[in-house]
C-alpha cells in the first residue's frame, strides 16, 4: 500500500492466494498530493502491456476530474443547504 500511495504511476501488486487475491495493478486518482481513490485491476489470463498500463494512468487522470466535479457539487450542495438553514 505504500508504494501505491507514494507512486504516479501504475503499481504492480502480487496474489496474495490465501485469500484469493490474484495478480493485480492499481493505480491512485490524486489531486495534487490527495489521494481521492483507487482503480484496481486484476491480471487475469496475462500481465497489462504499457499500451495497457498507459490507460490506466490515463483512466486515474479522468477519473480525478470526475471526483473533483463532484466534490465541488457536493459542497455548493452543503453550503446552499448551511446558508438555508442558518437563515431562521
Amino acid at each position: 500500500m505504500k508504494r501505491l500511495l507514494q507512486s504516479e504511476i501504475p503499481v504492480r501488486i502480487s496474489a496474495v492466494e490465501e485469500i484469493g487475491l490474484g495478480d493485480r495493478v492499481a493505480v491512485a486518482i490524486r489531486k495534487n498530493q490527495d489521494v481521492l481513490g483507487f482503480i484496481w485491476v486484476l491480471e487475469v489470463n496475462e500481465p497489462l502491456g504499457e499500451p495497457e498500463l498507459r490507460q490506466l494512468q490515463w483512466a486515474a487522470e479522468a477519473a480525478r476530474s470526475q471526483l473533483d466535479r463532484l466534490q465541488m457539487k457536493s459542497r455548493k450542495e452543503e453550503k446552499s443547504y448551511h446558508d438555508f438553514s442558518g437563515s431562521y
